[in-house]
């Protein structure tokens, strides 16, 4: 990235932040430990033994490719299709739905790549209708029993179908060993990790590695992405919004996990999201536009899920494509069962916690999800704004379920006893309403209660692991935080 492009957007971030807040997302990501990250790419050696392998799976469905493409540059395209026809699993189609309107150059140009033709379906639409519109053309035309989501310009690991059904197999596997019928609890989601690549193909770099399936995370943020497997029956059903276009697939997954469908993460970067001059992500208006459909799409799904007379309002937050939630009523309750596979509908909330602070100029953050940060920055993918389950609480920011009293009774040697949370921050922009406003449900326990030298961060950690074997879920809430001495 250009140091003019570095200048520009510290300014436009200091323009909708202001100073102190540059000041400390700036300090945070220059001493951030970088990862020295090396991508992974599958040898000759390896891919023909995946290719043996896979011709030993129990199951081997069709994967349908469905790229929509609008006047795509032929070098990025193809690139993108030697990285789908290199595939070692090899039961594959791609569908390329062309929305140009020009007559069908770019069909010329892939019939004249030596790649098998007769696995490769080019649709010239005539002209343009859009993201949606372009991508469900395409999807009306898969014949497999998933479909993968894969944009115009981006790349894919040579192994990147093989793992997907490798890991549907491991799922058929297990649930042999539990003489359940395999087939019809298959996943209908699969998602991989991710990084990014440059324009010359031979530059990746930010690898993004993705928690398992987290549906308060995904309410807040698109963290999912890319690369998506959907099955057939089910996108063909649900189908892309034009309504929701810049936001469209965020609105496809939230509507996937309201109606509690499975998800399935494959921990592996197999896709390659490419980053190029003058494109759309350096956009300032395109991001907006993305930005207020996420919103709306948000909203609408946290709609979906609650009962009909919870009210609860969704808000854009500092960052681009993080979104928050204000809740009238107590999430701890509305949001036990929501958006769980089928499986897991009996997952409950144990506790929701926020952020501890020091009372210091930096407001470094003590414990927590996010140890050792500026409480004015926002951290790794913005993760500080965002409402997530989380492995552990801090004691001094926690509420818990009236269910698991007797558990932190056992641990922390008090009964549980809470007051008003104290504060609220406010993490929208933009929006005319703001939300600080304290409701009677957001109420902590009162640390205050145990000796002032209590290790709170090993009795904090303790309490959460317990209440994570009792199989509890822990919520970190990033609007609410606690300024200690």
């Amino acid at each position: 990235m250009s140091t003019k492009t570095n200048i520009n957007k510290t300014i436009n971030y200091i323009k909708k932040n202001g100073l102190k807040s540059t000041f400390f997302e700036v300090a945070e990501r220059l001493t951030r430990k970088r990862e020295c990250y090396i991508p992974h790419h599958a040898s000759d050696d390896e891919l023909k033994a995946q290719r043996r392998e896979s011709g030993l799976f129990d199951y081997k469905p069709l994967i349908s490719v469905v790229v929509p493409m609008y006047k795509t540059e032929k070098r990025y395209l193809e690139a993108l299709i030697y990285s789908v026809a290199g595939q070692s699993y090899e039961n594959w189609e791609l569908i390329l739905v062309d929305g140009s309107g020009d007559a069908g150059e770019l069909g010329k140009f892939v019939r004249s790549l030596p790649v098998p033709g007769e696995k490769i379906r080019y649709a010239d639409l005539g002209g343009n209708f859009g993201i949606s519109g372009n991508s469900n053309r395409g999807i009306d035309l898969a014949c497999g029993e998933y479909t993968a989501l894969v944009d115009h310009d981006d790349l894919l690991e040579r192994d990147a179908f093989f793992e997907i059904v490798k890991g549907l197999n491991r799922v058929i596997k297990s649930k042999k060993e539990e003489q359940t019928d395999p087939y019809k609890q298959l996943p209908e989601v699969i998602y991989t990790d991710e990084d990014r690549c440059g324009e010359c193909n031979c530059r990746f770099f930010n690898p993004i590695r993705k928690p398992d399936y987290n549906p308060e995370y995904l309410l807040s943020n698109n963290y999912i992405c890319h690369l998506v497997v959907m099955k057939t029956e089910l996108i063909k059903r649900l189908r892309f919004r034009e309504e929701f276009n810049g936001a469209q697939d965020h609105d496809l997954l939230l509507r996937a996990a309201a109606e509690k469908r499975s998800f399935l993460h494959i921990p592996k970067i197999l896709y390659h999201w490419r980053v190029f001059a003058g494109s759309t992500s350096g956009n300032t208006a395109a991001k907006l536009y993305a930005y207020e459909a996420g919103k709306k799409a948000a909203a609408e799904a946290i709609s979906a899920i609650l009962p009909t007379d919870v009210k609860v309002r969704a808000y854009r937050t500092k960052h681009v494509g993080v979104y928050g939630f204000d809740f009238e009523e107590d999430p701890m309750v509305t949001l036990r069962t929501s958006g769980y596979s089928e499986e897991n509908t009996n997952a409950k909330i144990g506790a929701m916690g926020g952020l501890v602070v020091k009372a210091a100029p930096d407001g470094r953050i003590l414990s927590g999800p996010f140890k050792g940060m500026s409480a004015a920055a926002g951290g790794e993918g913005n993760r500080r704004f965002i409402m997530q389950e989380c492995d552990e609480l801090d004691i001094r920011n926690i509420r818990l379920c009236k269910e698991a009293y007797p558990i932190f009774k056992r641990i922390v040697g008090v009964p549980y006893e809470d007051f008003p949370l104290s504060f609220k921050a406010d993490l929208s922009a933009g929006d005319e309403v703001k939300f600080k406003k304290i409701h009677a449900w957001e109420r902590i326990f009162d640390y205050e209660t145990l000796p002032k030298d209590t290790d709170f961060k090993k009795l904090g950690s303790d309490l959460s692991k317990a209440l994570k074997d009792e199989g509890y879920r822990l919520i970190f809430m990033p609007a609410w935080e606690t300024v200690v001495k």
